[in-house]
């Protein structure tokens, strides 16, 4: 493995979004939630009725995937900037954010899906803190 910024923050990225998208679609598959990532990046291509349909699904998980590796990449370079130390909490602090970001500005402005329950809202924290967690812990023990 290379300690190449852009393969290793891709690379966390993509093994961060895993846990992240197992555990909104373990929401979804209990009801809990209306939708995963990859209903809320389908939606930036396909108008809601097709929400649904294998192939926006198919297309909402590369979106998903290609924004994580996206944020992976953002991830390695802080994280060579200002240290790995501490890096549970940069780790959580960044996927606050991102959760901030991307729920709280981007996806009103892309996606025409809404949750409306805040309890569902709430819930959709956690996968964005595993994410950051996850993708800098990678990051960390190959920098550090």
């Amino acid at each position: 493995m290379t300690k190449n910024e852009l393969f290793l923050g891709v690379l966390a990225g993509m093994i961060g979004n895993i846990p992240k998208d197992i555990m909104a679609w373990i929401l979804y598959g209990l009801n809990i939630t209306p939708y995963t990532f990859a209903h809320f990046c389908a939606g930036i291509f396909v108008p809601p009725v097709y929400i649904r349909h294998w192939a926006s699904i198919a297309v909402g998980f590369f979106a998903d995937f290609v924004m994580a590796a996206s944020f992976g990449f953002l991830l390695a370079l802080i994280l060579k900037k200002y240290g790995t130390d501490y890096w549970m909490i940069k780790g959580l602090g960044f996927g606050g954010g991102l959760f901030v970001y991307c729920f709280g500005m981007l996806r009103p402005m892309v996606s025409p899906l809404r949750l409306s329950d805040p309890v569902a809202n709430l819930l959709f924290v956690l996968p964005h803190l595993f994410f950051g967690l996850t993708a800098s812990c990678i990051v960390a023990k190959r920098l550090g």
